[in-house]
């Protein structure tokens, strides 16, 4: 009998390693994956050229792994008819172009306490506008020349902005 014990405990082990193994969130994992944190903070008071009196908030977060792949989540409130979120180059202080789309909302989508608006995976392979690539999108990034806009039927520009940081 001790030797049944034994014999299930070890295949009950070895089917544990395989649940475990096939487990996978999309996310790189393992002890050597390196993953740099970005965020922005987004108010209307961000917004360029001029800054828009609102009371949405938000946030993005953003991670850069080494796999060459980012993973964005936007997360707002208090906001009414979103249609479109980017990210856009440019310091705090101008209006630059879009970069890379992050969602659209059709119809528009409205929030009243934090929820997330977009999130998603930016990779190679993604479609950028313009001459913008993935490597561009990162060395802006890391610059601190890029930010996440969210535009709203009532501020077609930006409702709110964040430049992003690490």
């Amino acid at each position: 009998m001790n030797h049944r014990v034994r014999q299930l405990a070890f295949f009950t082990v070895i089917a544990s390693i395989g649940i475990v193994a096939a487990c996978d969130d999309d996310e790189p994992s393992g002890p050597n994956v390196v993953r740099t944190n970005f965020t922005a903070t987004l108010l209307g008071a961000n917004e360029r050229p001029t800054p828009v009196t609102t009371n949405a908030t938000g946030n993005a977060t953003l991670t850069l792994f080494d796999d060459d792949s980012v993973t964005y989540r936007v997360q707002v409130a208090n906001i009414d008819s979103v249609t479109v979120s980017h990210i856009h180059f440019g310091d705090a202080s101008v209006a630059g172009g879009v970069m890379v789309f992050l969602g659209t909302s059709s119809p528009a989508v409205s929030f009243t306490t934090l929820s997330t608006l977009y999130q998603g995976t930016i990779t190679r392979a993604t479609t950028f506008l313009g001459a913008f690539t993935f490597d561009s999108l990162m060395t802006r990034m890391n610059a601190g020349t890029s930010y996440v806009n969210v535009h709203t039927r009532r501020n077609g520009g930006g409702e709110v902005r964040g430049q992003i940081t690490k």
